[in-house]
């Protein structure tokens, strides 16, 4: 409509256009390549915030230090009301309904969470956490930390994945060791907490390996 048409041919403020153009689009075309190098799996990395204090933010929009800290990963499926709208969207669910997708990525975010509390000392999550979107947009699978739910790119990416919420980035003391420069790399200065984080995703990956090939039990 027109005043539509003129709030966005005037000035919309970067993080609106992000959200409902550049990011859709940028999570598609993630998809197109990686499904397009046909991978084995694919490692999907993020750093989680603890979602209650997005409204405590200062009014520079810093977020205030918390005490909460967990982890949690994501697979495919949750879908939920009014998400099988588009022909794509069916047909998304139709191959994790005729493929073993959704299996291999449950055994592979089993491993992810045990190697995270095993290596970070980071607790899973806790199913009565009162997170809006795990109530609202997840299924709990069984396992502690891990959740189906219908993003973009559990739906979206072919194959085996393990969409990880490694920890919380705003807790007060895992933000301090994320900036710590305590660790060179190649020459670069990091954070010996990423390494930690490294550490998680290969231990996962070999270990899900290890389990195809009958070296280990995949119980």
């Amino acid at each position: 409509d027109k005043k539509t048409r003129s709030y966005w041919f005037g000035r919309p403020q970067d993080k609106e256009l992000f959200k409902f153009f550049y990011n859709a689009d940028d999570l598609k075309a993630r998809a197109e390549k990686i499904n397009a190098f046909r991978p084995d799996l694919t490692l999907i990395i993020h750093y989680n915030i603890h979602s209650p204090n997005w409204d405590r933010r200062d009014r520079r929009g810093y977020f205030r230090p918390t005490d909460a800290n967990y982890a949690m990963v994501f697979l495919p499926g949750g879908f939920i009301r009014n998400e099988l709208g588009l022909p794509e969207d069916r047909l998304a669910l139709l191959r994790m309904l005729v493929t073993d997708d959704v299996g291999q990525s449950h055994l592979l975010s089993r491993n992810f969470m045990y190697h995270t509390e095993r290596i970070t000392s980071v607790p899973a999550v806790m199913n009565d956490s009162e997170l809006p979107y795990l109530d609202v947009f997840s299924i709990y699978t069984g396992v502690p930390g891990v959740y189906a739910r219908n993003l973009a790119l559990t739906r979206t990416v072919w194959g085996p994945l393990i969409y990880g919420e490694s920890m919380c980035q705003d807790n007060r003391i895992e933000s301090f060791r994320l900036n710590q420069k305590d660790l060179e790399v190649h020459g670069l200065k990091t954070s010996s907490r990423l390494i930690d984080m490294a550490h998680v995703y290969i231990a996962s990956v070999w270990a899900y390996a290890r389990m195809q090939k009958g070296e280990i039990p995949a119980s």
